[in-house]
């Protein structure tokens, strides 16, 4: 069993000790500052494995959840955020060009080996718009960064399974797909 396995039973074990009001707040805290991405991972990780092991001593004490978290949990993970060390400021800009070139390439890729098929059966290329091209290029790139920002937005504040959350992403993720697939469409005919 790997070490980060490992570290995941543990874990799970020790939220299953928690009650369901202390497991919600921490979750709530966890979800806050697992989901920021200016924070850095590893000292996050660090702060929430104590924060687990105070919450289950101040809970076999006795304590309650506001008593440890006080009235109001962004509060408790806003403090906390302020400790914390940071990102570079280019951490999410590398994000979003990894994010991008991938996407560049799950696109181009396909559509050179099409070409290249195309030239191998009929002796010609495709011909492309290349306006037309990188417009839906350009578009799937802005709604896939908005999804995934949208998206880690809702998780982060705990209404990602909720309507309200399923209301906001769906329209996005419709439009990420069908808007680039329809200017594609534009340029065949």
């Amino acid at each position: 069993m790997s070490k980060l396995n490992k570290m995941d039973i543990i874990y799970q074990r020790k939220l299953k000790q928690l009650t369901s009001n202390n497991k919600e707040a921490f979750l709530k805290v966890r979800n806050e500052l697992k989901m920021d991405y200016k924070l850095q991972e590893r000292e996050v990780d660090n702060i929430l494995s104590d924060i687990l092991d105070h919450l289950i001593d101040a809970q076999n004490n006795g304590l309650t959840t506001q008593e440890f978290f006080g009235n109001d949990t962004k509060q408790f993970s806003k403090d906390l955020f302020e400790e914390l060390p940071k990102n570079k400021f280019t951490h999410p800009l590398w994000y979003i060009l990894f994010t991008s070139t991938l996407t560049i390439a799950s696109i181009l890729i396909p559509f050179g080996f099409l070409s290249q098929l195309k030239y191998w059966i009929t002796g010609s290329y495709v011909s492309v718009n290349y306006n037309l091209s990188l417009l839906s290029i350009s578009l799937f790139i802005v709604l896939l960064t908005l999804a995934i920002f949208i998206t880690i937005y809702l998780m982060k504040n705990n209404t990602f399974s909720s309507n309200r959350g399923k209301t906001l992403t769906l329209p996005i993720y419709f439009l990420m797909i069908f808007l680039p697939i329809s200017i594609y469409l534009f340029i065949w005919l």
